[in-house]
């Protein structure tokens, strides 16, 4: 539990440096005149490739025969942009049972506020209680122009399952 705290912690260090990094960037960006039309911005994003880098979870139910469940997540993905609420992620993660995962889903963020952007998300992941499950859910994502911060959310699936919280960063390539 130390472990996961000091994780926790460090990643809200990241996520502000993060943010910090992209205001400065932006404000830097604005010192010169540049002009960018509305199309011009949409296309920016359609076609960008992130690198994600999977941290920590939150299980919201107990874990039967008295294990815990594995809140130390780590892994790496990447994700193609389409469009500004489409887009595809795949890669690897230390999953809840303290196994190694792959995955592949799309996600569909049509409400946006600003840098944030919410919607669902849905695929695939590997090597649960079965070889192959669904994974899907609900995500929050801060999108700055370097930089990302997300938040997954999913619903208990299955009865062996926790419904869960996750956070993830991602950097534009």
């Amino acid at each position: 539990m130390k472990s996961l705290k000091t994780l926790a912690g460090l990643t809200i260090v990241i996520a502000c440096s993060a943010v910090q990094a992209d205001e400065a960037n932006q404000s830097a960006e604005t010192t010169q005149p540049v002009e960018v039309n509305q199309s011009a911005q949409v296309s920016q994003a359609a076609g960008a490739w992130h690198i994600n880098l999977h941290t920590v979870s939150h299980h919201f139910s107990e874990r039967k025969r008295g294990k815990t469940w594995n809140e130390e997540n780590l892994g790496l993905g990447i994700r193609r942009e389409f469009s500004s609420n489409f887009s595809v992620q795949a890669g690897f993660y230390r999953n809840s049972i303290d196994r190694w995962s792959t995955y592949a889903i799309g996600e569909y963020t049509p409400l946006t506020f600003g840098n944030l952007h919410s919607g669902v998300y849905a695929g695939l992941r590997t090597n649960y209680t079965r070889p192959v499950m669904a994974a899907a859910g609900a995500l929050v994502r801060w999108q700055g122009e370097r930089y990302s911060v997300t938040v997954r959310a999913a619903p208990k699936i299955c009865g062996q399952c926790s419904a869960f919280i996750a956070l993830e960063f991602g950097w534009k390539l």
